[in-house]
């Protein structure tokens, strides 16, 4: 991993960081904001005071990447969450790590031992229940690349209220931690997971890499569907979308809260706003002190600035 200066680290092709507010404990340093440009470079501006200190620790932070499912395992009665991993190939399952596991670790010091000081956790969001086949065998979402809620932690890794007792574990420890965001496609269409609507996503073409837009506005594969982030016109919600909300008793709450988001904001209903509005609720409600981007260089540049402002 290669970081680039002020608050700011390329983590992987076509990814990059950028810290969000200052959320950790009293004593930590305002953070910087920041954006990585293309080139890999960094961008800084709307600098706070006590800037060079934010750049000091991110230019010397030690960064441990964790796939949550496969790290530790602290909570057993979440293994089977949603009935998924039947017949799942070799490593292509749930294999039962979450967030309590990983809440243990940090509060026995492991992190600490290692001179850890900040971590980037897969993503944690509600992933797709059913499975499909890439070339791999049978796989599911343990990963958390293929996103169904964008609002609900998967049931598979814990609850809020873990995710909540993670973060704090980490503050209390001084590290900080990295919330990996997904933005560019949703999860695979399965026969549990209906399709989200056209105006939502585009199924095609395949990306081939050739220029801008054959890189930009495709799919990764043929199996992701990618988020219209270049599009402006307003759309609906997902009709499952709104049912999943009503199944769950959260529906008008969830509404209300977008009502306000839009009407604050001035955004029209967009999928990449509904998004970013989603990802953002995340820092402000349980203190996340970045965002890693997954598949950065396959949408706009834009649409990662407009993270970053809407989150600090």
């Amino acid at each position: 991993m290669r970081l680039a200066i002020a608050a700011a680290a390329l983590v992987g092709a076509g990814s990059w960081l950028s810290t969000a507010r200052s959320t950790g404990p009293a004593r930590e340093p305002p953070v910087t904001r920041a954006a990585v440009n293309r080139a890999g470079g960094a961008t800084v501006t709307g600098a706070a005071r006590g800037a060079p200190a934010a750049v000091n620790f991110w230019n010397g932070a030690t960064i441990y990447f964790l796939l949550t499912d496969r790290f530790r395992d602290g909570d057993s009665t979440n293994d089977h969450a949603l009935g998924r991993s039947p017949g799942a190939a070799t490593l292509r399952g749930f294999e039962g790590g979450d967030l309590a596991g990983l809440r243990r670790t940090i509060e026995e010091g492991y992190f600490d031992s290692l001179g850890v000081t900040a971590i980037w956790m897969t993503p944690f969001v509600e992933q797709i229940r059913g499975s499909v086949d890439e070339g791999s065998g049978r796989t599911y979402g343990y990963h958390g690349y293929w996103t169904r809620d964008w609002t609900a932690v998967d049931p598979a890794l814990g609850t809020k209220r873990d995710l909540h007792a993670v973060i704090d574990a980490a503050h209390r420890h001084s590290i900080r931690v990295i919330m990996d965001a997904v933005i560019n496609h949703t999860g695979p269409v399965t026969p549990a997971d209906p399709p989200w609507p056209r105006t939502w996503v585009r199924t095609g073409p395949n990306c081939t890499y050739q220029d801008y837009r054959t890189t930009v506005d495709c799919t990764l594969v043929a199996t992701l569907p990618d988020v219209r982030t270049d599009h402006d016109t307003p759309v609906a919600l997902p009709r499952a979308l709104l049912a999943k909300w009503g199944r769950e008793g959260r529906q008008r709450r969830e509404l209300a809260s977008l009502d306000a988001f839009f009407h604050r904001t001035g955004f029209p209903r967009a999928p990449r706003y509904y998004i970013i509005k989603w990802l953002t609720d995340w820092v402000r409600e349980f203190g996340f002190d970045g965002y890693r981007i997954d598949t950065a260089k396959h949408f706009g540049e834009a649409v990662s600035a407009e993270l970053k402002r809407e989150a600090v």
